[in-house]
């Protein structure tokens, strides 16, 4: 039929699955056949030391470890040979798919109708059989209708019984009371009760005892005798998880014992009899449970047997330090030497025995709870005292960390129920993630997180360990210094700096001087081919940080110098994935290379220095510009600053503009030009009226404030030193200093003010109700060699711009005795010059808008501050404006000079002198008058005309210029 048919087909599975599942099994069981031969090479290597055999690849160890690999891969090749022929078969037959399918079919219709045929018979047999029950007996005529009639039939005799009134409900609560009035009287007065039974209570006509965690019985009595027996009702336990004991050949067996016991030997053995029963039915009960893990996520992990009443479980299979296990049993309760005391002999109760390394622990103090029965969490408090104990050896084992720089214990987690919870954090190096160990519950094997590569390898030298209370401690140690080795390497390449991988340092523990795990080698990006490297070493007690001067700046060889550097790198609330650690590390390495080169320097010059250590570290990030004079660094430069200026070849008076000590720290370093910036700090001598005019100092590399404190920023190449850049910007300080002095000295005023230049404004005129103002810049040179260090500059309009070569050479000079006089001396002279620059301005002026023809030719010569020489060519006359000293007080004085006779060569080479131009009758007729005039503010003294210093010497010359 089509439906049979279509119900076979129905059943079919096709062929990839049955492929997919052979390929399956056999790639499962290769796994394993791997894993068994690793096993015995493991064997093998155990033997040995260090991982290197002990014995030679011909001994007779390795002679059966290679038998039996060999006979492992032969097994497993035959058995899968032979499935995969069969599935060579069925593919042989897949080709005729369609024709196997019909036969199939053909033949399981066949099967069918030949199984219907034999069961026709069997079907046949029960048939009549089932018949039988329908037979109808022949009807009782006579008795029926006798029944029915009646109600009765006169052949059922009559015995005459006369039936009880039924109880009323006040009748049975008076019976069932009395019946515990019986009770409580017996067991109060009658019975001696084991200690055990001390807990009791009558109720309904029974007697129940109660015994805490393990079960409770009732009994009762059908006499009032008091030494009628009692009678088992029921039991009832008190520990879960348990069952009632249903109806069954078990209860009978039970309750017949009981009520023996309670016939021949009363309460005490029925109690002692149904102790044992539920101390048994308790272990029981573990057992079935132990089962049931060992299907669970215990598989593999644990073993269960039975020995006699007593269960063993052994747990952490897999471990190769030994066997572990716990026992659970019946302890009879008897003391050792076997006397009776006055409680009487204890009844036996339920032990637990544990065995660790296949030692037995003794004085085990693990509460365990016989009430709720869990052999999980039996397993679980063993195996967490377990783990208890392995961590509590890494954990007295661990060395100290040098400052904190390395790895601490953070917190030790301890769980008595659960294995899982337990576990060791430590803090690797200022890492996010600390370091943890834990035991897996289950297998027993160490784990290390976070997973990495170190981690991978540190976990199979852990579990592989024969001796864990020698060889633990230390395999932990190693792991964390690698791990530390790592994430500092990983996070110096963040942080750019270059890993020196090629180095080869000889004698690097005596350098150091510590036992060296691991070290490591760094520059900074910028660094350059230094000589210079940033040292990590790793050791037992922690990581250290140094700064190490090679003999060799590619290879390395040798180390010249070590220097340690001390920071609180880690510090609580810090990112521990910031590279602001080894960032302020680079910063304190450069600081330390600076400091020793200035130190060098200042060592060979022979300048007293000191060094002193600070607290604050100013970052890379902040501005150029000084926001603080008072901000610190890691490492504070005492100079002496007379003496380095006087190393310098300045003069020693030049220092006194400022107190005699010099703070240099270091500011920053830029990466980008491998320079860095030295903060320097001292106290300016200060006069009072300059508080407010040096406080605006406008610098981007100097600050002053009210109270004179300064602070300077000086570039130098990194390792090399910045005295000579220090000497120069002391020097600008100085100049500036004794500039801004003498403007305010004279009341001008100071537009900006920095160590570059002073831009200030003076009157335009002598009178003051004219507020008419010029302005000018004195500006500085940044280096100390230069010959014109100071420069004056005015703008195009400014009358003194005729002048301004001569005031720039003139504020260069300097004298020992007093290095401000250069601008004590200009600042006055500005107002002096003022009107005769003036002039000469007016007096070139006209000369420009006279006709070509009648022009003088007049110029203008500045020998000196004091002299000057005005020329007019076309009229053979010079005259000479001087200042002289007339009773106490500066005149202008104009006059011809006596000039010497033109020297010419002669026509064989010889000098000769040769007369001068001289000037027309009329012109000295007119200049003698001149002598003899007198006007404003000056006048002629017959050779000569003297004019007032300020305003009188520009009358003068416009009349000198008229007469010309």
């Amino acid at each position: 039929p089509e439906e049979l048919l279509n119900a076979i087909a129905s059943s079919f599975s096709p062929l990839s699955k049955l492929i997919e599942r052979v390929s399956q099994e056999c790639f499962n069981d290769l796994n394993d056949v791997i894993g068994k031969m690793a096993d015995l090479q493991g064997r093998l290597q155990s033997n040995g030391v260090n991982g290197a055999s002990a014995v030679s690849p011909v001994s007779g160890d390795a002679q059966v470890i290679s038998a039996e690999k060999k006979r492992t891969i032969l097994d497993f090749a035959n058995k899968h040979r032979e499935k995969f022929i069969k599935l060579l078969v069925i593919l042989q037959w897949s080709k005729r798919a369609d024709d196997v399918k019909q036969l199939v079919k053909v033949k399981a219709w066949l099967d069918q109708r030949a199984f219907e045929f034999e069961n026709v018979g069997s079907l046949l047999g029960q048939l009549k059989i089932d018949l039988h029950w329908f037979k109808q007996p022949n009807p009782d005529i006579r008795t029926a209708l006798e029944a029915l009639s009646s109600g009765t039939a006169s052949w059922i005799p009559d015995l005459g019984y006369i039936p009880p009134n039924p109880l009323t409900p006040q009748q049975m609560q008076e019976t069932l009371r009395n019946i515990n009035a019986l009770l409580s009287i017996r067991i109060n007065l009658h019975e001696e009760l084991p200690r055990q039974l001390k807990q009791w209570d009558v109720a309904n006509g029974r007697a129940t005892f109660r015994i805490p965690s393990e079960f409770e019985f009732d009994v009762f009595i059908v006499d009032e005798d008091p030494a009628a027996r009692f009678f088992f009702l029921d039991i009832r336990f008190l520990f879960s998880p348990a069952v009632e004991i249903p109806q069954s050949q078990l209860r009978q067996v039970l309750e017949d014992r009981a009520n023996e016991l309670l016939g021949t030997s009363g309460l005490s053995s029925c109690y002692e009899f149904l102790h044992d029963f539920t101390l048994t039915h308790k272990i029981n009960t573990l057992r079935r449970q132990a089962r049931e893990l060992t299907r669970g996520v215990w598989s593999n992990s644990i073993r269960v047997e039975t020995i006699k009443r007593s269960l063993i479980v052994q747990y952490w299979t897999g471990s190769k330090v030994g066997k572990n296990w716990i026992e659970i049993g019946i302890a009879s309760g008897r003391a050792k030497d076997d006397k009776a005391t006055w409680r009487g002999r204890p009844p036996p109760r339920l032990q637990l025995r544990w065995f660790r390394g296949g030692s037995e622990v003794a004085d085990v103090d693990i509460k365990f709870d016989w009430t709720d029965l869990s052999m999980e969490r039996i397993l679980k408090q063993i195996i967490a005292r377990h783990v208890v104990i392995i961590m509590d050896l890494v954990r007295s084992g661990l060395p100290a960390s040098p400052g904190g720089h390395g790895f601490r214990l953070l917190q030790a987690n301890v769980s008595e129920s659960e294995p899982a919870d337990c576990s060791l954090m430590m803090q690797v190096n200022g890492q996010r993630e600390p370091a943890v160990l834990t035991i897996e519950p289950t297998a027993g094997r160490i784990v290390l997180q976070p997973p990495s590569a170190l981690s991978t390898r540190a976990e199979i030298d852990l579990n592989n360990q024969q001796h864990p209370e020698t060889q633990l401690v230390p395999s932990v140690s190693r792991y964390l210094a690698r791990e530390m080795q790592d994430h500092t390497e990983r996070q110096a390449q963040y942080c750019g700096w270059r890993v020196l991988k090629n180095l080869r340092i000889e004698r690097a523990a005596a350098a150091f001087g510590q036992e060296v795990i691991t070290m490591s080698f760094f520059r900074g990006q910028s660094w350059g081919p230094s000589p210079w490297a940033i040292a990590a070493t790793v050791s037992l007690g922690g990581e250290s940080w140094w700064i190490v001067e090679l003999a060799d700046p590619s290879l390395g060889e040798s180390i010249r110098s070590v220097r340690p550097i001390e920071a609180q790198l880690h510090q609580r609330g810090n990112d521990p994935h910031s590279l602001e650690p080894l960032r302020r590390i680079e910063r304190l390495a450069i600081a330390l290379v600076s400091i020793s080169a200035t130190e060098r320097e200042l060592k060979e010059l022979k300048v007293p220095h000191s060094l002193e250590a600070n607290e604050h570290l100013t970052t890379e990030t902040e501005n150029a510009a000084l926001s603080q004079s008072t901000s610190r660094s890691k490492f504070t430069l005492l100079i002496n600053t007379d003496k380095l200026l006087a190393a310098a070849e300045r003069n020693t008076k030049s220092a006194n503009f400022a107190y005699n000590i010099l703070r240099l720290s270091i500011y920053k370093y830029s990466q980008r030009t491998n320079t860095v910036t030295y903060h320097v700090r001292g106290q300016l001598k200060t006069l009072k009226q300059l508080s407010e005019t040096f406080t605006g100092v406008q610098d981007r590399d100097v600050i002053v404030q009210r109270d004179g404190r300064f602070a300077l920023l000086l570039d130098a190449p990194f390792g090399q030193c910045c005295t000579e850049s220090l000497t120069a910007r002391l020097l600008s300080l100085q100049r500036t200093r004794s500039c801004a002095a003498a403007l305010v000295k004279h009341k001008l005023q100071i537009d900006s003010i920095n160590l570059a230049k002073i831009k200030f404004t003076y009157p335009a005129a002598t009178d003051a109700a004219d507020s008419t103002t010029l302005t000018a810049e004195i500006t500085f040179s940044s280096t100390s060699n230069d010959n014109q260090a100071i420069r004056v500059n005015f703008p195009p309009t400014n009358p003194h711009r005729r002048i301004e070569a001569l005031l720039t050479r003139n504020l260069n000079r300097t004298t020992t005795s007093n290095p401000n006089f250069p601008f004590e001396f200009f600042v006055p002279f500005l107002s002096v010059s003022l009107p005769l620059v003036r002039v000469l301005d007016t007096i070139e002026a006209r000369e420009l808008r006279t006709e070509p023809g009648k022009q003088t030719g007049v110029a203008f010569h500045a020998r000196n501050p004091e002299w000057y020489r005005v020329a007019y060519r076309s009229k053979a006359l010079t005259l000479d404006i001087r200042t002289r000293r007339v009773r106490d007080q500066f005149v202008w004085m104009i006059e011809e000079p006596h000039l010497p006779p033109i020297r010419a060569q002669g026509q064989q080479g010889q000098d000769q002198q040769a007369s001068r131009p001289q000037k027309s009758p009329a012109l000295a007729d007119a200049l003698q008058r001149l002598w003899l005039m007198r006007g404003v503010g000056w006048r002629g003294l017959r050779t000569c005309i003297m004019a007032d210093i300020r305003g009188g010497i520009e009358d003068a010359l416009l009349k000198l210029d008229d007469v010309v």
